[in-house]
């Protein structure tokens, strides 16, 4: 059965599953640097907290009403403020998986992050299956001066990512604790795993690139970064927390400036 979408065309639902998460994005990150920077202030009193996850739900509410109740609505102004809604929503989870109502609970970070990750990713291959178009469009040298400075700043960092995995994986986890996040445990080995597998791949993109295949070896740099992004970044935002965010952005700019453009909404 040939699934149909709200979007005309597989590049509106793409643009609009971009905007629906980035908008969650901001919305999380704007509401940690405000209650951080305020003192973390409560409305409400004799009692009451009003928490943001109402206004979360208050949000994705009018966005979902906007989409049903408008005979020609504005699906980007719809799935802003919806995102908006689910990051307001999610970002109070450590709150409601934890027995002591902790908000500040150390995995919460990992798990909107990997709630933002799969939403992305899932929704990304049904369009995909549907429309029976590839899932990221084709890999394209940036042609913007500013592009190709990203690129290097990238590419800097990569090599530094890869040398730091290199002299994780030598010097063992549980031997060397300037690496060791973790100790001696399930996790460490599978952060080992993970961290030779990236190597691999880095590995295999020097070498499309010095044997002159080039467009291959920043697709093949693209998916590496898609790979790290899924897999080797939740233990950084566990480690790091909101900090990993700095790393986030450079590897998505990354992705964006070497991905040929869709069409706009």
């Amino acid at each position: 059965m040939h699934i149909k979408f709200f979007a005309h065309r597989a590049h509106d639902s793409r643009n609009l599953l971009d905007l629906y998460v980035i908008s969650a994005v901001v919305a999380v990150v704007a509401t940690r640097v405000f209650l951080s920077v305020t003192g973390y202030p409560q409305l409400g009193g004799n009692g009451l907290h009003v928490a943001h996850v109402l206004w979360g739900g208050m949000l994705m509410a009018v966005g979902s009403l906007i989409l049903l109740l408008i005979r020609r609505p504005n699906r980007r102004v719809a799935a802003v403020i919806a995102g908006a809604g689910f990051g307001l929503f999610i970002d109070e989870v450590g709150k409601f998986i934890t027995t002591d109502v902790n908000y500040f609970f150390q995995p919460a970070v990992v798990i909107i992050y990997l709630t933002f990750v799969l939403l992305w990713l899932v929704c990304r291959v049904i369009i995909s299956y549907a429309s029976r178009e590839p899932y990221l469009s084709p890999a394209a040298y940036p042609k913007k001066h500013w592009q190709r400075i990203l690129v290097g700043i990238y590419s800097l960092f990569v090599v530094f990512s890869g040398t730091t995995s290199v002299l994780m994986i030598f010097a063992g986890v549980t031997m060397n604790p300037l690496f060791s996040y973790y100790g001696a445990n399930l996790f460490s080995y599978i952060a080992v795993i993970i961290n030779a597998v990236y190597v691999s791949l880095l590995i295999y993109c020097f070498e499309l690139y010095v044997r002159g295949r080039r467009l291959e070896a920043l697709r093949w740099l693209r998916e590496t970064t898609i790979y790290s992004l899924v897999l080797m970044a939740p233990f950084d935002f566990y480690h790091e927390q909101f900090l990993a965010f700095g790393t986030l952005l450079l590897s998505v700019a990354f992705i964006a400036v070497v991905t040929r453009p869709q069409s706009r909404i």
